[in-house]
Order: structure tokens, then C-alpha cells, then sequence
């Protein structure tokens, strides 16, 4: 969903819970059937009062798990969301609950009634080992007809199928703008780390300047924690902040002063991190490859004892460091600009 959420600013993504209907192989949060911690309405309602101040949040997201486990809940979450702010909204979804045309369109219409605008809905071997291929087309054709955007994300692995193999199988529209398709690397963390044992993970990924969503998208998880990226690392490694504990708003602030969090969105990734360690001793995150930057960004924070040694070198450079991010974000994202694949981003270190 990166283009549409970029054209609209930074985005609020609230990980309803870590419930999910399925319990899929590569999943990084263990989501499985069962109990999970939920944000609360009240919970939901100050954290989305708390994105109406900052004036670069554009959108709320529902993620999880499964956000469709708990319909209702999100559903006065989005009527609070229409009522106070206006600010339109995404969903990511497996679309296991659409059983028929007529139930998917019934339960996406009253969603859309409060702004909904995308689905990111999972299309992967991972997921449709638990969810019919016709509740995922049960679900684009009805938000299709009723005018969301639909991303089809496939989850993909050196030996999985390939977006362009589900853009054959599924009965969508797919020519329709409204259905665009996305591939990401699985990352090796949580079940898929036993793909990694399998030796089914591709590592074709090298240390590169490269594009994430770093202070871009700020999700909060069932217990409040924040991240400051779609990425799972900063659950598991560095979390900036809990929302339940303090303003968003607050958090959200100092993130975007935070020299190690500048470094990353500069770069679309650990590019910086990891050439810097190289010259304190820690080449060998350099030399390895990785499924994506994600995977290399995980690695490398996890690291504590590197990162200790490069975050005060990254701290005398944090004003430049946030120049460079604000740069790189009007070279690829400025409305008078055209996108570009390859961005000019100053080497503080040459």
C-alpha cells in the first residue's frame, strides 16, 4: 500500500489484536485462533483523538492478526474516526469472513459509509492454506464494485507462487485501477524462521539504499507499544514508545528526532547502519545477504552491543541526518516532482 499511503500522508495503524482465524507458517507475531489482548474503544478512541493533532497523519489503518475478527469493534472505531476527524481509512485483511459476494459486500458497506478507501488483502500459499481462493475473490469484487483500492500482497519465498500466478487463478477484475498487486520478501521471524531452517527463504538482498516506510507509518499493537514502521523489528527490538502510557503525539515527536530512526528512512533501510559498522569491527553485516531490507534492518538492530557503538557517531550528525530524510522524501514523493527510482541522498560519511 506504500503509493497510496504516500500520497496521503503518514498513516495511524492500529494492530487490533494478534488473533487470527488461521496460523500461518511464516507468520512473524505467532497469530493463531484464541485469546489475544484487544485494544479497547476507549484505547482506540484517544489514540485516533491523539492523530487528529499530529499534522501529518493523513489515514488509520485496522490491522492484526485478523482486524474482521472483530467487526464490530473496528466498525465504531471507523464511525468515531468519520465523526472526528474525516480521515479516510485502510484495512488489511486475509478476507477468511466473506463467505458469499452478498456477505462481503454487506459487511465492507457500512465500512466504506465511514471512509474506507483500501484493502490490503493477503494472496500467498501461506494464507490459502487456511482461506478459500473464493472468499479472497468474494472480497476484491465486492470492494471493487463498492470503489476501495484493493492491494493483493503475496508473502513470497524462493520456492512459493508468484503474485503473477494468483493474478491467473483469481476471478477479479484484474485490470480494474482499483486492483493493483505487491510482493514482499518473508522475513525471517517468529514461525518463518523455521522456513529459514528449511531453506526455503530466498537471500537475494545486499546492502543497498532501498524504500520502507520508516516515520511514515506508526503502528500500535494490542499492549500500546509503537513502532515507527510497518516493519516488525521495532516491536521486537525497539519500540519507541507506548500510547496507553503516554500521548501519541509525544512519542511521535520524539521518533522523528531519533538519529538512528533518520538514518533508516534516509536510506530506505540499515544502508547507513550497516556501512558504519563496517568500520567499527562489524563487517560481516555487510558481507552477509538478506530476503529484503527488513530482514537486514531486523539484524542489525538486534544487535545491541554494534548499535551502542555507532548511535553516538549518528547523533553529532542528526540535524543533516533529517535534512537528508526530508530530501529523499520530496525526490520520491513531491507533488511537483516525478518519482524517482534512483534518489540522490548526501554520504555524510564519504
Amino acid at each position: 500500500m506504500e503509493d497510496w499511503i504516500e500520497g496521503l500522508g503518514q498513516t495511524i495503524c492500529l494492530l487490533l489484536s494478534w488473533s487470527c482465524q488461521a496460523a500461518c507458517r511464516h507468520c512473524a507475531y505467532h497469530c493463531i485462533p484464541g485469546k489475544s489482548p484487544i485494544i479497547s474503544i476507549d484505547q482506540g478512541r484517544d489514540i485516533i483523538d491523539c492523530a487528529r493533532q499530529l499534522p501529518l497523519a493523513k489515514a488509520i489503518a485496522f490491522a492484526g492478526g485478523e482486524p474482521f475478527l472483530h467487526y464490530e469493534r473496528m466498525l465504531e472505531l471507523s464511525r468515531y474516526v468519520k465523526h472526528t476527524s474525516m480521515l479516510p481509512l485502510a484495512i488489511s485483511t486475509n478476507a477468511y469472513w466473506a463467505e458469499t459476494p452478498q456477505y462481503a459486500r454487506e459487511k465492507l458497506d457500512p465500512l466504506v459509509q465511514t471512509g474506507l478507501r483500501a484493502l490490503l488483502v493477503s494472496v500467498d500459499d501461506f494464507h490459502l492454506e487456511f482461506v478459500d481462493k473464493e472468499r479472497i475473490e468474494h472480497c476484491v469484487n465486492a470492494a471493487v464494485d463498492l470503489g476501495i483500492e484493493c492491494y493483493l500482497q503475496s508473502i513470497i519465498t524462493g520456492t512459493s507462487r508468484r503474485s503473477a500466478d494468483f493474478r491467473q487463478m483469481l476471478r477479479i477484475p484484474c485490470e480494474s485501477p482499483l486492483i493493483k498487486w505487491a510482493e514482499t520478501p518473508c522475513i525471517p521471524i517468529g514461525r518463518a524462521e523455521d522456513l529459514l531452517t528449511d531453506g526455503e527463504l530466498d537471500h537475494p538482498w545486499k546492502n543497498q539504499p532501498d524504500v520502507c516506510s520508516m516515520l511514515r507509518t506508526w503502528v500500535i499493537n494490542p499492549y500500546g507499544d509503537v513502532g515507527p514502521c510497518c516493519g516488525i523489528a521495532f516491536e521486537t527490538v525497539r519500540a519507541i514508545g507506548n500510547a496507553f502510557k503516554e500521548p501519541l503525539t509525544d512519542i511521535v515527536n520524539r521518533a522523528n528526532a531519533d538519529p538512528v530512526l533518520n538514518a533508516i528512512a534516509a536510506y530506505g533501510g540499515p544502508y547507513l547502519l550497516i556501512k558504519l559498522l563496517a568500520r567499527r569491527g562489524f563487517a560481516e553485516y555487510g558481507q552477509r545477504t538478506y530476503t529484503g531490507n527488513c530482514h537486514a534492518c531486523q539484524t542489525v538492530l538486534s544487535d545491541a552491543r554494534a548499535m551502542a557503538l555507532i548511535e553516538p557517531e549518528l547523533r553529532e550528525h542528526v540535524i543533516e541526518l533529517i535534512a537528508s530524510r526530508a530530501v529523499v522524501h520530496e525526490q520520491r514523493w513531491g507533488s511537483h516532482l516525478p518519482r524517482r527510482e534512483t534518489l540522490w541522498v548526501p554520504d555524510l560519511w564519504a
